[in-house]
């Protein structure tokens, strides 16, 4: 009697894939490269910035306060390529800071900033497997790690130096405001590990069956295994226009900001100065 055949085949893992590829390396050296780069061109253009006098107005400098609001911010794909495993972040931004600067001039602060995660937001790690015999018993599994961030949030320093290009009847500027500062990772991640198990019931018969496991863990943990970094670098440039509301209040509207995290596609805030 002629024994029956089975087809078992393993599908090579996507991951595997991505991370041995050689262009993927080069990519993530290049990235990096260029990020620390960029780091430091803002940075110290933060600080000559922020030193220099303004010579457009007689008005004095005053301190005052500032908020502002970014309804989204989203992370760039070069950004993305830094990490070993598929990445999608997005969320909300909020600063609140100190200030100095004039209301017909421009102006340079350090606020506190909070870059929140949706929880929407995940890592994944994905492949797949395929086996089983006779063929009614043949299926095929997607299986991997997926992390799920739960109350992430990227929070830190920030200095930032606005400068204006042009005041319109005293009322309207337009501008550009650089920043740069350095954040850490708070929160946690859901880790859901999917794999399947082998099951045989006769000799001749064998399927596959999936079990999932569930953890928690820091999501500052889960970004450097995944090969982000511990210390989040927060620099941004974006083109602001300014209307200015009565003396020492400026209302800020910026669009289309792009920083080390992403790129941020609306912010609103507000200047008082004293």
């Amino acid at each position: 009697m002629a024994e029956k055949g089975y087809n078992l085949n393993v599908v090579s893992s996507f991951t595997k894939c991505k991370n041995n590829s050689p262009a993927k390396a080069g990519q993530k050296e290049s990235a990096m490269t260029i990020g620390k780069t960029s780091f430091i061109v803002v940075f110290f253009a933060v600080l000559s910035l922020a030193t220099s006098a303004s010579a457009q107005t007689n008005e004095p400098t005053t301190f005052g306060i500032q908020v502002s609001f970014g309804p989204q911010w989203q992370i760039m794909p070069q950004v993305g390529n830094l990490f070993r495993s598929d990445i999608d972040l997005t969320g909300r931004e909020v600063r609140v800071g100190m200030v100095r600067g004039r209301t017909l001039g421009g102006d340079w602060g350090v606020s506190y900033t909070h870059n929140k995660v949706s929880d929407t937001s995940f890592i994944q790690t994905s492949s797949g497997r395929c086996g089983g015999y006779p063929t009614e018993y043949y299926q095929c599994f997607d299986i991997g790690t997926t992390y799920r961030l739960r109350g992430v949030s990227f929070d830190g320093l920030e200095v930032h130096k606005y400068v204006p290009f042009v005041t319109i009847q005293r009322r309207v500027q337009v501008g550009m405001n650089i920043a740069g500062g350095i954040g850490r990772v708070k929160g946690s991640a859901e880790k859901r590990v999917t794999t399947v198990q082998e099951v045989n019931e006769m000799p001749l018969r064998k399927y596959y069956v999936p079990v999932e496991t569930v953890s928690n863990a820091l999501a500052a943990d889960v970004l450097k295994e995944e090969g982000g970094p511990s210390i989040i670098p927060m620099v941004r440039a974006e083109a602001v226009v300014v209307i200015i509301v009565a003396r020492g209040l400026k209302v800020k509207v910026s669009t289309g900001g792009v920083g080390v995290l992403g790129y941020s596609r609306f912010n609103i805030g507000a200047t008082y100065l004293f």
